[in-house]
């Protein structure tokens, strides 16, 4: 009975770990998009005449375009978190969820 009971908190700990993973990975793919195009858009906004020639809205596409690197950057970490997670390099993957937590306090 205790061999089953360890064997099923095992199992159990794993289907957690991969419903992490997988919600992870959800996350990055939901968010990657728009912010891909936040920041492509911001761009063709900065190219403007109309946004080169006013330096408040300058700042703000400047704003956009810095928040939603960010986001992306983010985004990038917590996938390459589960990546090192699914291969069962745990170590690794807390390290590089602590630079994560370290960086995007820094900001």
């Amino acid at each position: 009975a205790a061999f089953g009971w360890a064997l099923w908190r095992s199992n159990w700990r794993e289907r957690e770990l991969e419903a992490l993973e997988d919600a992870i990975v959800a996350f990055h793919r939901r968010v990657d998009s728009p912010a891909v195009r936040l920041v492509s858009n911001a761009r063709l906004l900065s190219a403007t005449p109309a946004v080169r020639n006013d330096e408040r809205i300058a700042e703000i596409v400047h704003s956009i375009a810095a928040d939603a690197k960010r986001v992306d950057d983010l985004s990038r970490a917590y996938l390459e978190f589960s990546e090192l997670v699914r291969s069962g390099r745990t170590g690794d993957a807390v390290k590089a969820l602590e630079a994560t937590r370290a960086w995007a306090g820094e900001r």
